[in-house]
Order: C-alpha cells, then sequence, then structure tokens
C-alpha cells in the first residue's frame, strides 16, 4: 500500500485517515461521505466497487482537470482501516438479493467535499433558464476538452455552488474516463454534453476552444509523470498504468479532429432550449451533506 513513486512510512502516515462515516451517496459507485483525521469532510470511493481501474481514472481525470487550471475539487488517496470498514457496514457496496460487499482496507480514492458557502444551495442540475447565472460558463468548453483528451465515456458531471444569485460550476467524478468500464469504449460529444448541451455553448467560439487547447499543449511530461507518481499501487497494475498513458499521447495527437467533432454537433441543433425535459424545469439540489434530495 505504497506510492508509486514514494515508498516511505512518512508519506503514508500524512495521508488523510477515515475515521466516522457520515451518509451514502448515489451513482454506480456508491461513494460515500466520510470524516477524516484533521475533521475534514471526504467524498470517498471504494477500490474495486464498479470499474476495476476507477480510481486510477479518478485521480488522473482530476489532477489533469486541476493541472488545466479547471474548478475541480481536490484528491487524496484515503487511509481506510478494518477497524473503520467493520463499524461502518452502511459503507460497504450493496446489491439486490446479495451480500453486502465489504471493502478491503487500504488506500482509497477521495475527493474534498465541495458544497456552496454559507449554507446555500448546492445542484447538481438546474433549468435551462438559469444558465445565464453561471459565472464560469467558459470553463465547460475547457471540460469539454479535458474530458475528449481523457476519453471520458460517461457524461459530464459537476456541481453548481450558489455565490448568491450567480451559480459556479465545478466538475466531479472521472471514473469513466480512459475508455470506462473495458478501456475500450471512445468518448461521444453527445453523450458528454448531456442533459444540458446549452452550457457547452462557449466551446463554438473559437478564441474558447483555442484556449483550452493550448492549455493542454503546454502541459509537459514531467507533471504528468509526478500525477502518475501520487497514484498507489493497488490501485491499477503496470499495465493499466501504460494504457492510461498512451491514451493521453493518441487522443492528444488527435485532440483537434475530435474538438472539429464536437463543435459540429453543437452547432447542428443540439443547443435548443428543450422545456419538454424534467432537468430543464426543476434544479436538482443536494443537501447539506451533498445528497442528493
Amino acid at each position: 500500500m505504497t506510492y508509486r513513486g514514494d515508498s516511505t512510512l512518512r508519506r503514508r502516515r500524512s495521508l488523510p485517515a477515515a475515521v466516522s462515516f457520515v451518509s451514502k451517496l448515489n451513482g454506480c459507485t456508491q461513494p460515500s461521505i466520510v470524516m477524516t483525521t484533521g475533521a475534514e469532510l471526504w467524498v470517498l470511493k471504494f477500490r474495486n466497487f464498479g470499474n476495476p481501474n476507477a480510481l486510477l481514472n479518478e485521480a488522473v481525470g482530476t489532477g489533469l482537470m486541476s493541472q488545466m487550471g479547471l474548478p475541480t475539487p481536490r484528491w487524496s488517496p484515503i487511509l481506510v482501516t478494518d477497524e473503520f470498514i467493520d463499524s461502518h457496514p452502511e459503507a460497504w457496496f450493496q446489491r439486490p438479493g446479495i451480500t453486502a460487499l465489504r471493502p478491503e482496507p487500504g488506500l482509497h480514492f477521495g475527493s474534498r467535499l465541495t458544497l456552496s458557502a454559507d449554507g446555500l444551495p448546492t445542484y447538481q442540475v438546474i433549468p435551462t433558464l438559469w444558465h445565464d447565472r453561471v459565472a464560469n460558463r467558459e470553463d465547460f468548453a475547457g471540460a469539454l476538452v479535458a474530458d475528449l483528451w481523457t476519453n471520458n465515456c460517461d457524461r459530464r458531471q459537476c456541481l453548481f455552488l450558489s455565490t448568491g444569485h450567480k451559480l459556479h460550476a465545478t466538475f466531479i467524478d472521472n471514473n469513466a474516463c480512459f475508455g470506462g468500464f473495458k478501456g475500450t469504449a471512445r468518448a461521444s460529444p453527445r453523450l458528454l454534453m448531456m442533459p444540458s448541451p446549452q452550457l457547452f455553448v462557449e466551446a463554438l467560439k473559437e478564441s474558447v476552444l483555442s484556449h483550452w487547447k493550448r492549455v493542454v499543449d503546454r502541459i509537459s511530461e514531467a507533471p504528468l509523470d509526478q500525477l502518475f507518481e501520487q497514484i498507489p499501487s493497488e490501485w491499477a497494475d503496470a499495465s493499466a498504468v501504460h494504457h492510461t498513458r498512451a491514451q493521453l499521447t493518441s487522443r492528444h495527437n488527435r485532440l483537434e479532429v475530435m474538438l472539429a467533432e464536437a463543435v459540429a454537433y453543437l452547432r447542428g441543433g443540439a443547443v435548443g432550449v428543450d422545456v419538454s425535459a424534467r432537468s430543464t424545469l426543476e434544479p436538482r439540489r443536494t443537501s447539506s451533506w451533498g445528497k442528493q434530495v
């Protein structure tokens, strides 16, 4: 249970450790909100719940978004002990009609819980008529570039944080990057931009899209090496890491073509207001612990 590039006991002791369970969240990986040492709240995703490379994908996808300057929660391996696991069976993976799956002790993926300040609501989905309230809409073009580069095979998920009248988007959930569950799927612009392609219209501006493409081009091998060195060895074997690095290189070489396909989709009439869709009419917010209500 070590980092690839740092196996020292000192580094291991510096990691957050889960000390109490708060609540469980929706999602195929069944993440949990936990309190860690230092009284910090983290969203915890367990190893081997769903996609076998999910934690590698989460860490690399989140790390690359952060390097691009996109708003995304800080991530870290979280130490989970046998004592914590046995004390909180509610955090185990639940399967209908089958005995719950007990997580293994060790290092698991954590991202800092992100909620609006001052008790203001945090939204998972907003109505189309609220899109003008999103202060950082150009970041959705950056998220599109990141998702195509990392081969995200799920819709782009985000949280909308209230700052009074304005909303600020922060991007979460990267477990389906690098080809999804089997690692062989291909990102679809249509799926990435669901359910609100209207939020991605800034990508139609050549200057905006060119800016984000240059941001990716400026990411050198050194920060990529540092990012991969932070991945605990039990999250992925050498072949999975090699496959991930290879996808980044090959998709970077084809990024302009993929972006052109995404722009063509946007220009094809995908951004009209769909008043029949429930998600465009009703905001869906989270509770104070991030649980959907």
